[in-house]
């Protein structure tokens, strides 16, 4: 268990009531459940202008790490929590297999940092070895003047999916973020080559950091950095309890071959109608919630 306390106005006298109820058996389940956190945790790669209504980062776990530790007939999923800080507006987990979407993981398209919980599926949803899994998560800075960072404090950002699911597998953690050099190549950085050269090729978290906020980002420049999330090459890594099991791939592309499925919006105004005045009634509450479903952004 862990409980994060945030008190940035540094008032006194709070105090938690919050706690658990532990249930225990001897006799055991037949499988263990168990959360990969899928996404980028906050790596300071993951950048966001300032001044946007909209800015997407992408993040996947790689087809590789799934094809190593997952079993042949899969994992079953029956839950997740999705997750971003402050100016995460849409979180979305979405499933490939060669290549193409088969469906998704999670979808929260208003997001809202105040109100995460965990959503359970029903029925459940299998991810097969091989099978990759994509976080796409967009952010809305109009009220910041300064770049966002990915960081653990309230006012930096993630971009991650915890996936609940069963049988326990040897792996925690899938994540990818763009290398932070190859972002800084889009973007035109005049002052790159020197920066490497003075740090024998590296680049440490905070002159990355300290290089994108002196960018001026202007549409273009916005424009250039966005075509980087999925042009530039990621790090992709999945964490295991074995550490011989760890995959790491430096500086692959992200998937160019990766085919969205278009989900058809539902038809809020069938052409059947129904002859006596209950089925009428029912008809028109059916439309108006399928309306302000697809008003609001569909939420599994």
């Amino acid at each position: 268990m862990e409980t994060h306390y945030d008190n940035p106005e540094l008032k006194s006298g709070i105090v938690d009531s919050s706690g658990l109820t532990l249930w225990y058996t001897p006799e055991l389940r037949r499988h263990d459940a168990a959360v990969i956190m899928a996404g980028d945790d906050g790596s300071a790669e993951l950048a966001v202008p300032p001044g946007l209504s909209e800015y997407s980062i992408n993040s996947m776990c790689h087809p590789s790490c799934t094809a190593q530790v997952f079993p042949p007939e899969g994992i079953t999923v029956f839950a997740n929590v999705l997750h971003t800080h402050l100016v995460g507006r849409k979180v979305q987990v979405r499933q490939f297999r060669d290549g193409k979407e088969i469906g998704d993981i999670g979808q929260d398209n208003q997001y809202d940092f105040n109100y995460q919980q965990i959503r359970s599926f029903n029925p459940p949803k299998i991810v097969k070895p091989g099978d990759s899994i994509v976080v796409h998560c967009s952010y809305e800075t109009r009220s910041r003047n300064e770049m966002t960072f990915g960081g653990i404090e309230t006012k930096d950002e993630m971009c991650l999916g915890w996936i609940f699911y069963y049988p326990k597998v040897a792996m925690s953690v899938c994540s990818s973020h763009v290398n932070a050099i190859d972002q800084l190549r889009a973007v035109h950085y005049p002052n790159l080559d020197s920066l490497l050269l003075q740090n024998n090729g590296q680049l440490s978290d905070n002159d990355f950091k300290n290089a994108m906020m002196n960018v001026t980002w202007s549409p273009a420049m916005v424009d250039l950095l966005q075509k980087a999330q999925t042009q530039a090459g990621h790090q992709f890594s999945c964490a295991s309890v074995d550490p011989s099991k760890n995959v790491i791939v430096s500086d692959a592309p992200f998937p160019s071959n990766l085919k969205l499925m278009v989900n058809p919006e539902p038809d809020c105004f069938p052409s059947a109608a129904v002859g006596h005045a209950a089925g009428q009634t029912a008809i028109w509450l059916s439309a108006l919630s399928c309306t302000l479903v697809l008003i609001s952004g569909r939420l599994i």
